[in-house]
């Protein structure tokens, strides 16, 4: 089990309810009362958070039950009026001891409890002594005893609501002046306050009758004081009965109105705006300074929604009826309401203070219309910004994928991947290929041999990796791509027609404010922004601006393959490769070589050429002609094998 103690209070009124919830048990009792420590069922582990309610006392009422079986029971609710405790003070703080129940609490000592008696039983002396109930009571009881009346629960009825001294609040003095200035201003309206100054009577006439209405105590004091209060009233009446006369009381006590109306409206406007200043800035200054976010990130959930066990308390407090709601479930209800409300305004706060845009809204309420297009150019510089990294990442890719390419051709495997690669389907154009091939390789080797193609793949080494004399022209296609980039980013996003319209209202305000005639540069630069903003109505300026730059393409992979050849040629390894290759394509020729010509020997159709070019007839017998066949193919094959040699 688990316990909390009321250690103190600041600023809380002892007639307050404190409500304390753990897990699903409520325990709540006036802090006057709260000397005993809270106990709930739940461990100190299990528990996980508390819940503190500060409550009022709205509204009360007993019932005596009688011992009968079953009853109706009305209760007329009675409004407490207790301003020391209707709201608790801004500066608000309880302190509480949490801890784990440790059995009974320790007994309060004999003079502890005899000073707790005696305070207890002196306020209640004194509040019964105040109010005289205890004489009442007792003489409603003798009452009783000596009519014995037929119903004597509506005998104690009418002498309670006899006695009963409710009295109206004594209005304020403003208030008074108030009343009797709306009154004046309504009989002057009607003319009726005309008629009463004129048919008053003498003040002579009037006093009798008022010193008959008063008590008889006053009237020996009222002596002394009637010709001066006789002489103001008249001067009073008289002052009236000229101001309706001549209206000019009318027009005073309207302005008189007006002024107190519109200077209680123009209060009620100035304290909202005080309240929404403060709110700005302590906003503004959290999220500067993080606090807001910490706040927020570290804000308790939403608490679902348990039963509340109200019916178990620490004292028995049976004229206590406890608000925010009369009823319990509503209360939840209500709380679960507004909890959701909280949690969804602080999502909203904490992801404004993450995105940065709580700061921008609180920062930027009072700052001038041209602020949006700071706004826009800040935010296309960004994108601006972005496509840079981005262009250094492409960059950065390519050099890889060069240095890889530059790897594969020292390693040689770059040459096996190309060697290796699917021939066409169609046997005439893998001999067209082969032949493209035969030729490449010719001329690489020829170049390589002569020691061309070192020199043209070194002069373009030496070009790419001067100072860049074409820098300028690097530096000029980086910006139009970055410019590119950006000006799609903005025409996706829509902010590019926003600007340019923005600006193009800019410059027409501006040209009508000026007598000055523009130059040809702003001229150009409003034909550009009237281009820009045509392209991105039609769409046009999109399809533009997503096409990939073919040229570009082709130069970087142009470029790669001659870093490529040009890392080869350094190393020698495209030398020796190309000899390879030509070492491969000749004993492949060779071999094609000796295979027709062991396939025509055996045929017979070598013998039959070689017997044409020489004017052999070719009614040769049979046996000749394969003895011939077997001695021509033993010599194609030696002729072979000579030249392999």
């Amino acid at each position: 089990a688990m316990e909390i103690l009321l250690k103190d209070t600041k600023g809380v009124s002892p007639e307050t309810i404190i409500s304390i919830r753990a897990g699903t048990t409520r325990r709540q009792v006036p802090v006057s009362l709260a000397d005993k420590p809270f106990k709930f069922p739940c461990q100190l582990a299990e528990c996980g958070a508390i819940k503190v309610d500060l409550m009022t006392v709205t509204a009360s009422a007993r019932a005596i039950l009688q011992a009968e079986g079953e009853q109706d029971v009305e209760m007329k609710m009675i409004k407490k009026t207790s301003p020391e405790a209707l709201y608790a003070s801004e500066e608000a703080q309880i302190s509480l001891l949490v801890r784990s129940s440790s059995g009974e609490a320790p007994a309060m000592s004999h003079e502890e409890r005899a000073a707790k008696k005696k305070a207890m039983a002196s306020a209640t002396e004194e509040y019964l002594h105040n109010h005289g109930v205890l004489t009442f009571i007792q003489g409603v009881l003798q009452g009783i005893i000596r009519d014995r009346p037929d119903d004597p629960y509506k005998y104690v009825a009418d002498q309670f609501a006899s006695a009963s001294v409710s009295k109206k609040d004594t209005p304020t003095v403003e208030e008074m002046r108030q009343t009797a200035r709306d009154a004046l201003l309504h009989g002057a309206k009607s003319g009726k306050l005309l008629e009463v100054l004129r048919q008053g009577t003498s003040p002579k006439a009037s006093s009798p009758s008022s010193r008959a209405e008063l008590p008889q105590a006053a009237d020996a004091e009222l002596n002394s004081t009637d010709s001066e209060v006789d002489q103001l009233r008249q001067v009073a009446r008289d002052a009236l009965l000229k101001g309706a006369q001549s209206g000019k009381l009318f027009d005073v006590l309207a302005e008189s109105s007006a002024k107190k109306a519109e200077a209680r409206k123009k209060a009620q406007a100035k304290d909202v705006d005080q309240l929404r200043q403060q709110a700005k800035n302590l906003l503004l200054e959290g999220a500067q300074s993080g606090k807001l976010m910490e706040v927020l990130q570290g804000a308790p959930l939403s608490e679902s929604k348990v039963p509340t066990d109200d019916a178990v308390k620490q004292t028995d407090q049976p004229d206590v009826a406890v608000e925010p709601r009369p009823e319990a479930d509503t209360t939840d209800q209500e709380a679960e309401e507004i909890d959701a409300l909280r949690q969804q305004a602080r999502d909203l706060l904490l992801e404004g203070a993450q995105s940065g845009k709580l700061q921008e809204v609180l920062g930027g309420a009072q700052q001038p219309a041209s602020a949006e297009v700071a706004d826009d150019v800040d935010k296309l510089r960004q994108q601006a910004r972005e496509a840079l990294l981005e262009a250094e990442e492409i960059d950065a890719l390519r050099q890889q994928a060069r240095d890889l390419l530059l790897e594969g051709a020292q390693s040689g495997k770059l040459q096996e991947v190309l060697g290796g690669a699917q021939q066409p389907a169609s046997a005439e154009a893998a001999d067209d290929v082969d032949k493209l091939r035969q030729q490449a390789r010719e001329a690489l080797l020829a170049g390589a041999q002569s020691g061309k193609l070192f020199e043209v793949l070194s002069t373009n080494i030496e070009q790419n990796e001067q100072p860049k004399k074409p820098a300028a022209d690097d530096d000029m296609d980086d910006l139009r791509r970055q410019a590119r980039e950006a000006l799609l980013l903005g025409a996706q996003s829509g902010k590019l027609m926003e600007l340019l319209a923005k600006n193009s209202e800019q410059r027409a305000a501006s040209k009508r404010n000026s007598a000055e005639s523009p130059d040809e540069l702003e001229l150009l630069r409003q034909q550009a922004r009237e281009a820009l903003i045509q392209g991105a109505q039609s769409g046009r300026l999109l399809e533009v601006l997503a096409k990939p730059d073919e040229a570009e393409e082709m130069f970087q992979l142009k470029k790669k393959l001659c870093d490529a050849i040009a890392g080869s040629m350094e190393t020698g390894e495209l030398t020796e490769a190309l000899k390879e290759v030509h070492d491969l394509r000749t004993q492949e020729i060779w071999q094609e070589a000796s295979d027709a010509l062991r396939d025509g020997a055996e045929s017979g159709k070598v013998l039959q050429m070689l017997a044409e070019k020489a004017g052999a007839d070719d009614g040769a017998p049979k046996a000749t002609l394969e003895v011939d066949r077997a001695e021509a193919v033993e010599l194609a094959l030696q002729r072979v094998s000579q030249c392999r040699c």
